[in-house]
C-alpha cells in the first residue's frame, strides 16, 4: 500500500515531505488493529454489528497510540482518518485530508486486486 500512497501521494502534487510522510503512514495505519482480538480480525464468517463497530474503531486507535511518540506527530491525523470518505456526505476531515485521500485511494486500488 505504501508504493500507492505514496504514486497518488506525488499525483496529487504533495510536497516532498509530505510524500514521505504519506509513506510512512501507509506501513502505519492499520496499527490500530493490534489490540483487537483475532478471533475479530482472522473471522471467516461476516462480522456481527458489535464486531464491525470495534473493526471501525481502529483509526482512533492507532491515531492514540502514535500520538505520544514525538517522531509521528505529522503522521497522527492521516492515520486517524485514513477510513474517511470524500464523497460529498459531510465526513470530510480538515486536518491530513491529502495524506489520508492518498491512502484511501491506494486502499480501494488494493482491496478489489486482492483475494
Amino acid at each position: 500500500m505504501r508504493k500507492f500512497a505514496v504514486l497518488i501521494g506525488r499525483s496529487l502534487g504533495l510536497p516532498k515531505e509530505e510524500v514521505e510522510i504519506v509513506g510512512q503512514a501507509a506501513l502505519l495505519h492499520d496499527i490500530g488493529k493490534i489490540g483487537m482480538l483475532d478471533k475479530i480480525l482472522n473471522k471467516p464468517a461476516n462480522l456481527t454489528p458489535e464486531e464491525r463497530e470495534t473493526i471501525k474503531s481502529h483509526p482512533v486507535i492507532g491515531a492514540q497510540i502514535l500520538a505520544p511518540v514525538r517522531i509521528f506527530a505529522k503522521h497522527v491525523a492521516g492515520i486517524k482518518h485514513h477510513h474517511e470518505m470524500y464523497d460529498g456526505d459531510g465526513s470530510r476531515s480538515p486536518e491530513g485530508e491529502g495524506e489520508s485521500r492518498s491512502r484511501r485511494a491506494s486502499s480501494a486500488w488494493r482491496m478489489p486486486s486482492t483475494p
